[in-house]
C-alpha cells in the first residue's frame, strides 16, 4: 500500500493567496506564513536540541567507559596508567567537543532564514517530479519534488506541488532551511 500523502511540521503543506504574494515580493510574510513558519522552526529546533543533548551525555560516558576499559585491560596502577591515557582522553574529548561545536555552528547558520523570518526568490522553468519511491525499509510513498534552474523543492503531498506545471517559467518565494527549503508562494512568469 502507498501512502500517497502526509503532512508534518517537517514539511507542510503548500498553499498560498494572492495576499501572499504580494507580502512575497516585498520581502515580507502575512502573518499565517510566519506562524507556519516559526512551527516548523521550533520542530526542526526541537530535533536538533535532542540531538545534542544525546551527544553531550553519551560522548562523556563513553570517554569514561573507554577509559576504565583500557586501565583494566593495562594492568598498571593508576599512577602508571593516568599520566599515558589522560592527554589521550583530553585529546579525543577535546576533539568530539570541537566536532560537536561545528555541527552547532552548523545548524545555528541553517536556521538563520527561518529564525529572522528572510525571505528568498528563485525563478526558472519548472521540471516537476510525482513519483513513488521507497524508504530504506522498503516501505513506498510518494515523492513530489519541483526543480527550478537546479534547485529543489520538496513538499508534503500531491495538492502542494499541483500549482505547478511541468515547462512553465515561475517565480517562487522561500524561505533556505535545509535540507528542504520552506516554500511561501509562486507566481506564474
Amino acid at each position: 500500500m502507498t501512502h500517497t500523502d502526509y503532512t508534518s511540521e517537517y514539511l507542510p503543506d503548500f498553499a498560498y493567496t494572492e495576499a501572499d504574494v504580494q507580502a512575497n515580493r516585498q520581502g515580507l510574510l502575512t502573518a499565517e506564513q510566519a506562524q507556519i513558519i516559526e512551527a516548523v522552526y521550533q520542530a526542526r529546533q526541537r530535533g536538533v536540541r535532542l540531538t545534542f543533548r544525546l551527544f553531550a551525555i553519551w560522548i562523556p560516558v563513553l570517554l569514561v567507559v573507554g577509559m576504565v576499559i583500557e586501565y583494566n585491560n593495562s594492568g598498571k596502577s593508576l599512577d602508571g596508567f593516568l599520566p599515558d591515557a589522560l592527554p589521550i582522553m583530553l585529546l579525543v574529548g577535546g576533539g568530539l567537543t570541537f566536532i560537536l561545536f561545528l555541527a552547532w555552528g552548523y545548524s545555528y547558520l541553517n536556521a538563520r532564514d527561518a529564525r529572522d523570518k528572510r525571505v528568498s526568490m528563485a525563478q526558472g522553468v519548472a521540471k516537476v517530479l510525482e513519483q513513488e519511491a521507497q524508504y530504506r525499509n522498503r516501505s513506498p510513498y510518494m515523492r513530489y519534488e519541483l526543480r527550478l534552474n537546479g534547485r529543489l523543492f520538496r513538499f508534503a503531498n500531491h495538492a502542494s506541488i499541483a500549482h505547478f506545471e511541468e515547462g512553465k517559467t515561475y517565480r517562487v518565494y522561500y524561505i533556505k532551511y535545509n535540507p528542504f527549503p520552506l516554500m511561501l508562494s509562486a507566481e506564474l512568469v
